[in-house]
């Protein structure tokens, strides 16, 4: 009898069911990589985080062996654009620790693993990325347990909360990121705001100090991760409901003579102190700041396009966004402090992610900077499906929800497009696109303009050829040269192309490229791209179209002198280019 009801109490466990669809999707996911999974594993930013593992297990602080390792798997030819130099000539890793502490367990594992099999140990080892892999997805799981506590005590019913803390995975890009980039920070910060909201909610319950501790170790592993999970501190009063029940808190912590402040910073700098350790082991200094070049504009001119642009808006791209406005509206009218405790906190996180260098974070499918802050909206979203009477609307729309995101995920894993940041043509052209067998028909061709002081622009126009038309004889044309004379360590150089274009004939852009190659001193190329001449490959038929592209050149890291840009008809096709331009911007480093 107690196996039969411990059974049945299993399969009714909303519990069971996720983790079962979980690691089915991850086995499939997997089997989707096929021969290269290994390639697929720990890519992108990931191959940064990961770098602390092996590094410091071996104690190899130059990471010449860790590099060396990871060959085997990416290939020598693959860029390394994470450990850096020092002034001093020291190897300093650009990225923070936090995502590697977090995996250390699978990481422990997995060597433990290897010993045991006889196995040659470099940290970068099959089973090492199979435990690296589940242990990713492991905390996409953890973060709909614990969301679902959350909204559970947050609103006091369990009502709707298993669907939300799954909509929050799967009707957002969370899941994507999770599965397919497992190295990346965001779904390991979303798991710690889900334990810190959780304890929050626990320590207003009885104001237990051993709350304070278990938050002070959580922030201090949300900085390790991304400093700017710190942001995760202003929806405090939102998390406490009352203005009362915040100032109480408030009250209670600051007595000095219970000690819960004194043991919150305690915990909170006993973690923190792991990031000066690990950059002294790497540097001899406690200090260093690795994201040189990058930084914050603080004017806000990019906070509109990172809420409703095409390109990375995140009421375009995150439609769970778009249905929480009804429980806001709701606030708005019947609780104000709910409201207004709700968007400050919200504009203010969307204002600084919008301030970053990198407006846009280089995103491949939704707003890659702000994945682990897409939590706020399950609140006001169990409010919508509160006041939503009508169950055919109220369940239409989730269906609506689920069914956008399953269709641009779809795309995005197969291939429709390569990466999500559109333009309002190629957003509504693609919407119901899923001929996956035209691979690379739309393309992304813009980039952010480097962090810095513009400090000269100049046009370059091809003397005779500003336009020209492309024939099946003509396989080169509008070709243009710019040397680097400034080539110091704070210099780098910002290429803006503008044209316009069309086609002659029934036929498309693919395989009509602008080349971007720089050469040394000794004439030796450097660095090659070639972009595609398109952001929908059939565009331009009937009607000349503008066209631009941006592209970034740094040549103290790549000791290019100079750069030479030009059309190449590879497929001999007959088009017509016009007003071809290159505008270049020299920007001072900040």
């Amino acid at each position: 009898m107690k196996s039969q009801f411990l059974l049945k109490y299993i399969l009714r466990n909303p519990i069971f069911w996720v983790g079962c669809v979980m690691l089915l999707l991850g086995i499939a996911i997997m089997s989707f990589h096929g021969p290269h999974w290994r390639n697929s594993i720990i890519n992108s930013d990931g191959r940064g985080y990961y770098y602390f593992l092996p590094a410091v297990s071996t104690s190899d602080n130059t990471f010449e062996k860790t590099l060396q390792s990871e060959q085997k798997i990416v290939g020598k030819d693959a860029p390394q654009l994470y450990i850096l130099k020092t002034e001093e000539g020291l190897a300093v890793n650009k990225c923070y620790p936090g995502v590697a502490i977090l995996q250390s367990p699978f990481y422990a594992t997995a060597t433990l693993v290897d010993w045991i099999g006889g196995k040659n140990f470099d940290g970068y080892s099959d089973n090492h990325l199979i435990f690296f892999f589940f242990g990713s997805l492991l905390y996409v799981f953890l973060s709909i347990l614990f969301f679902q506590k959350v909204l559970a005590i947050y609103f006091e019913s369990s009502k709707y909360t298993w669907l939300v803390s799954i909509a929050l995975i799967f009707a957002t890009n969370v899941w994507y990121h999770g599965f397919f980039y497992g190295g990346l920070s965001h779904h390991y910060s979303l798991f710690l705001f889900s334990l810190f909201c959780w304890n929050i909610l626990r320590y207003k319950r009885d104001y237990k100090m051993k709350f304070l501790i278990y938050l002070g170790i959580i922030l201090g592993l949300l900085f390790l991760v991304r400093p700017t999970n710190m942001m995760i501190l202003a929806i405090l009063p939102f998390l406490f409901k009352t203005r009362d029940s915040f100032l109480g808190a408030l009250k209670k912590i600051l007595q000095v003579r219970n000690g819960q402040l004194a043991g919150f910073i305690s915990a909170f700098l006993t973690i923190l102190m792991l990031l000066p350790l690990i950059t002294y082991w790497q540097t001899g200094h406690f200090f260093y700041w690795s994201y040189q070049g990058e930084g914050f504009d603080f004017s806000g001119k990019h906070l509109l396009e990172t809420w409703i642009s095409y390109r990375i808006g995140i009421f375009v791209h995150a439609p769970i966004a778009l249905l929480s406005i009804i429980g806001l509206v709701y606030w708005l009218r019947t609780n104000r402090y709910l409201f207004v405790s709700w968007i400050l906190p919200f504009i203010t996180i969307t204002y600084v992610l919008s301030s970053w260098w990198c407006w846009d974070y280089q995103s491949f499918f939704g707003h890659r900077g702000f994945i682990e802050f897409q939590f706020l909206f399950t609140f006001p979203l169990i409010v919508t499906l509160q006041i939503i009477r009508n169950s055919v609307v109220k369940y239409g729309l989730l269906t609506l929800v689920f069914g956008y995101m399953g269709i641009r995920s779809y795309q995005c894993v197969s291939g429709v497009y390569p990466k999500q940041r559109f333009t309002a043509y190629t957003y509504w052209k693609s919407i119901l696109d899923f001929n996956y067998k035209i691979p690379n028909k739309y393309s992304i061709l813009y980039n952010c303009q480097p962090f810095g002081t513009v400090v000269s622009t100049k046009e370059l126009v091809p003397t005779e050829l500003k336009n020209q038309k492309y024939d099946g004889s003509i396989e080169f044309g509008q070709g243009l040269t710019y040397h680097l004379k400034d080539r110091r360590r704070n210099i780098r150089y910002f290429f803006e192309f503008h044209l316009t274009k069309q086609l002659l004939e029934d036929s498309d852009w693919k395989d009509i490229e602008i080349i971007f190659a720089a050469q040394n001193k000794k004439e030796e190329q450097v660095y090659y791209y070639a972009f595609p001449l398109y952001s929908f490959y059939k565009e331009g038929k009937e009607k000349a179209i503008d066209f631009e592209i941006q592209e970034e050149v740094y040549p103290y890291a790549n000791s290019s002198e100079k750069i030479g840009f030009y059309i190449w008809n590879r497929a001999k096709k007959q088009f017509k280019i016009n007003d071809f331009s290159v505008v270049v911007k020299k920007i001072a480093i900040k």
